[in-house]
């Protein structure tokens, strides 16, 4: 039987703001398996399907994929299937420790699987297999992170990292690292840090303006390479990303004047846009600009598919727009006022119902994984799930050589 896979992946960074791992989800399209096939091995079937159908490495990009296997997947040795340096297993706290789920992380751990175990290691009665673990994962809004850290400094002597989940704000990534945490998962890297949000330093200003410029109506090729000329760094990143595999031109690109013949006004204000923030993004988390490229790439797929094909490119540059919060640090809305773009595209970045607000919302759900929610959301756009499944996988295929160019 040939099965479809919905895959989503959660960045777990660490707090030099790198990508240490993705956590991998994974949704079967199909909704009935059939009723003989219980829970947990439907997930194991799903799993299986999965590593059949989809490159590892077009969802990891070289770092590590956590996944969490349940009883039947570990005791039916799933996790051989992958490469021990690809794979961080994880296990989940409604896997019981009972005796023969121990004997398969054994065997595991002695195979040099690297393995996650949830806080229901730290409980009394489970301490004493902690040398199992090399990773432990709590809840950042389930425990109190405080008395928790005392606890597990001992723990830290022996070589085991922790993982702090649902990280929700920036100053709560500060807090859990003061506190001795390694890593960090949660949405927290998509927001604007409120504690060091100050006046947009004049080297962003400068960014904002030249963003403005370029999304200009009235822009022309003569007005966007003037633009571009006035900033090296600009240029310099604008060629790299031109002369990559991604396009594959027959010649180098040289000249800002050759490239706007090449790929005309309107993808260039979209590689423009794209190599402006990822100069705002410097300084920021890994998973930011590689989470807005993606749902740029979404947007304007799903826009085609929704009759709006004569506004895909601005519903590109919303998906892109959407963590300008995040990277300058303010307000959405004050900064969509200095931006020349469509009201309705504003109105959606700011969470004003509507057609595109609903493209963003279903952008959102597919990148955590939230599939109930997504279904709720194709079914509002009149979108059928084999072809988002396509825009997913597009969109990610299209976003690497960009980002990692």
């Amino acid at each position: 039987m040939s099965l479809n896979i919905f895959i989503a992946r959660q960045p777990i960074h660490s707090i030099d703001r790198k990508v240490f791992a993705y956590k991998l989800k994974f949704q079967s399209m199909t909704d009935n398996l059939g009723s003989a096939i219980q829970e947990e091995k439907k997930n194991a079937f799903v799993l299986s399907q999965s590593l059949l159908t989809n490159d590892l490495d077009l969802y990891t990009r070289g770092k590590k994929a956590i996944i969490e296997f349940n009883q039947v997947l570990l005791n039916e040795g799933y996790a051989l299937l992958f490469p021990k340096d690809q794979l961080i297993i994880e296990i989940p706290e409604t896997v019981s420790l009972t005796e023969r789920i121990l004997e398969d992380l054994n065997c595991l751990k002695k195979s040099r699987y690297r393995i996650i175990l949830n806080q229901q290691i730290l409980n009394p009665e489970n301490e004493k297999h902690l040398d199992l673990a090399d990773f432990v994962k709590l809840d950042f809004q389930q425990i109190e992170l405080a008395s928790a850290a005392n606890g597990f400094q001992e723990y830290k002597k022996n070589g085991i990292k922790f993982i702090v989940d649902n990280v929700e704000t920036n100053e709560q990534v500060r807090t859990a690292y003061e506190l001795g945490f390694d890593y960090f998962a949660g949405d927290f890297f998509c927001k604007p840090d409120k504690v060091e949000r100050k006046e947009i330093s004049s080297r962003y200003l400068i960014y904002l303006q030249v963003l403005t410029e370029i999304n200009r109506p009235d822009v022309t090729n003569k007005d966007l390479e003037a633009i571009i000329k006035e900033d090296v760094s600009l240029s310099y990143k604008l060629f790299k990303y031109l002369n990559s595999a991604h396009f594959n031109f027959p010649k180098a690109i040289t000249s800002i004047k050759h490239a706007l013949s090449l790929i005309g006004i309107t993808q260039a204000k979209k590689l423009f846009s794209l190599v402006i923030l990822s100069r705002l993004g410097e300084n920021k988390f890994e998973g930011l600009l590689v989470t807005a490229v993606i749902r740029a790439n979404l947007c304007e797929r799903v826009a085609k598919k929704v009759g709006q094909e004569d506004r895909a490119s601005e519903l590109f540059l919303m998906g892109l727009f959407s963590v300008l919060d995040a990277l300058l640090d303010q307000e959405m809305s004050g900064i969509l006022i200095q931006l020349p773009i469509a009201e309705d595209i504003k109105n959606a970045l700011t969470g004003r119902r509507g057609l595109f607000r609903d493209i963003y919302e279903l952008a959102i759900r597919a990148e955590s994984g939230k599939w109930d929610e997504m279904y709720l959301y194709i079914e509002r756009l009149k979108l059928v799930k084999y072809e988002l499944l396509e825009i997913i996988l597009s969109s990610i295929k299209e976003t690497n050589p960009i980002v990692y160019s």
